[in-house]
């Protein structure tokens, strides 16, 4: 049993992590700019693995093409996440959706899903094999988990170590550190944090090439920008997202 100091310490922890979530939640915008067309190219290339009828989404934005999609290919959708406000905005767009206010450490659900989508997330906590681990509970007999996360590999960050703007490909800029970010993935460690779940993968893609940053991406025409998405899987080690669906 949890002593009464302990579960004060505890509430407070949480009520902090909640208030940095927020906090993050407001400065970062995954709807504006080039962001937006990167939720909407993570999307186009997820929803040909969506099957079934739920879906659990661990981290949403606050309506991106992503969210706004779902009702048209599960009749039931449930999103979680530590942010109120991003699930306050969300919820005007989605109100069909069922919403729920937690810490991803904290979350308890029983109820199964026959996809659960996690974009951005695992490069966000602190122990990404745990929520990976407590996300099979989740999941119905032949259920999958889709994951993406930005690629150590992409070409821009390649350029920036050769640029002297980075020290390696997996260390955090100032960019990544201002969203959050506590690790920068490739397919490798990617995969072996899938396995240490007891996870198998059973797909894997690269999303779209971006050889430059968000600003410079976002002055190409939409005609480059379309051909920098089609070339994600022919060249996927180095796409600037990498995308994997796994299987309890």
């Amino acid at each position: 049993m949890m002593a009464k100091g302990e579960a004060t310490t505890s509430s407070a922890q949480t009520g902090a992590a909640k208030s940095a979530i927020d906090k993050l939640g407001s400065s970062v915008s995954y709807n504006a700019g080039f962001h937006s067309k990167m939720i909407g190219f993570v999307s186009c290339k997820a929803e040909g693995f969506y099957k079934g009828s739920s879906c659990l989404v661990l981290g949403p934005s606050e309506g991106g093409e992503t969210e706004l999609q779902l009702d048209s290919k599960f009749s039931r959708v449930v999103c979680v996440d530590g942010s109120s406000r991003v699930l306050a905005e969300l919820k005007k767009k989605c109100p069909g959706y069922t919403y729920v206010h937690s810490l991803f450490e904290e979350l308890t659900l029983e109820e199964k899903f026959d996809v659960i989508l996690m974009f951005h997330i695992l490069e966000h906590i602190d122990s990404p094999v745990e929520l990976l681990k407590r996300s099979k509970a989740w999941l119905k007999q032949g259920g999958i988990i889709i994951i993406c996360v930005p690629n150590a590999n992409s070409l821009h960050r390649m350029l920036g170590v050769e640029m002297g703007l980075l020290k390696d490909v997996h260390g955090l800029n100032d960019s990544d550190r201002k969203v959050g970010h506590k690790r920068v993935y490739d397919f490798a460690s990617l995969y072996s944090d899938i396995r240490g779940a007891g996870l198998v993968v059973a797909e894997e893609r690269g999303v779209y090439l971006k050889p430059f940053s968000n600003a410079q991406m976002e002055k190409l025409p939409d005609s480059q920008v379309e051909g920098f998405f089609r070339l994600g899987d022919k060249f996927k080690d180095n796409a600037a997202e990498i995308m994997v669906v796994c299987r309890a």
